[in-house]
């Protein structure tokens, strides 16, 4: 039994709607009725049982949920307390997280920069999905966030922070390396590889839509749940992979893959500074979010022959969590 499994019977168990569950949870249906199943083989009980309108719990799973919310009280309690110890510490901490493309490159650098002029302050990442970092500010576990989708949370804030470029690429040994563009024409006869994933569908899928509506299929190659898997899978020529251009920076800039330009394709999307409303931000969290702002008109692009800035500072001291 996992702590995962309970957090989706719970909210199964609020709802008693898979549908409502799914989209509170940022999880398909079919991974909810999965971690279910699971649950239920663990323990050696049917928790939740089918009706002509819907879904409700066995006699057992009226009682399973008081005990599981005893244990997620017992769970809250436990981080009330450990997060009142660390701010009672005289040791100042600056806590982020940022969705997977502002993680890879652009929060990094500007970590470093900010920690050369603040020496004294720790600083912690956390590579997160959405739905980890409204409940992670809720909490008052992270400070704020940086993040490719936009929150509806009530409490949190959404500030439009800066266009984010999804970039098509393909390994520089790729006959499409040495093209200045692929005609929107080719994309029928081109293989594409696309992060799967319900965050995801408002960016990639909604491009793929949009081409459908204007009567091109493109093919789709196959689609991968994290961005390594996908780079992973363009390096071994399954197709052309998109992805957004932080993510692949560092690739580029070692001539590992090549960004190819998609004729008459708007390859864009905004990113977003998400924070409490309720909670004052730290002296260190508004000098950062001052850094940060300062940094949304930055050129995403390494153009060819250019060599990229680097920043000479002390060593980061920060947690990179996965």
């Amino acid at each position: 039994m996992t702590l995962r499994w309970l957090e989706v019977f719970l909210v199964v168990a609020k709802h008693l709607n898979v549908t409502l569950a799914s989209n509170e949870l940022y999880v398909t249906q079919p991974a909810i009725s999965q971690q279910l199943t699971r649950l239920q083989d663990a323990i050696g009980a049917r928790l939740i049982k089918k009706t002509r309108t819907g879904i409700a719990l066995t006699p057992i799973g009226a009682l399973f949920l008081k005990d599981a919310e005893a244990i997620r009280s017992q769970l809250d309690l436990l981080e009330t307390k450990y997060a009142g110890l660390a701010a009672n510490q005289d040791e100042e901490v600056l806590t982020i997280g940022a969705s997977y493309g502002p993680s890879t490159s652009l929060i990094p650098t500007l970590m470093t920069q900010f920690f050369a002029s603040h020496p004294t302050v720790k600083l912690d990442l956390y590579r997160v999905e959405r739905a980890r970092i409204e409940n992670l500010l809720m909490k008052s576990k992270i400070d704020f966030a940086v993040t490719t989708y936009p929150v509806h949370r009530a409490g949190l804030k959404s500030e439009p922070f800066r266009t984010e470029k999804l970039s098509a690429f393909v390994p520089a040994d790729h006959p499409f390396a040495r093209l200045k563009e692929v005609k929107i024409g080719e994309l029928s006869k081109i293989r594409l590889v696309v992060k799967t994933g319900k965050q995801n569908e408002s960016r990639t899928e909604k491009l793929l839509r949009d081409l459908g509506k204007l009567g091109h299929r493109p093919r789709i190659a196959m689609r991968c749940e994290s961005p390594e898997a996908l780079k992973t899978a363009v390096r071994n020529g399954a197709g052309v992979g998109i992805l957004f251009y932080d993510s692949i920076r560092e690739e580029v800039r070692r001539n590992e893959f090549v960004v190819v330009k998609l004729a008459g394709i708007e390859l864009k999307s905004r990113s977003y500074i998400v924070y409490s409303k309720k909670k004052p931000l730290s002296k260190p969290a508004q000098e950062f979010l001052a850094l940060l702002r300062a940094s949304r008109h930055i050129d995403q692009v390494i153009r060819p022959g250019a060599k990229p800035q680097r920043v000479s500072s002390p060593a980061l001291r920060g947690n990179a969590v996965a």
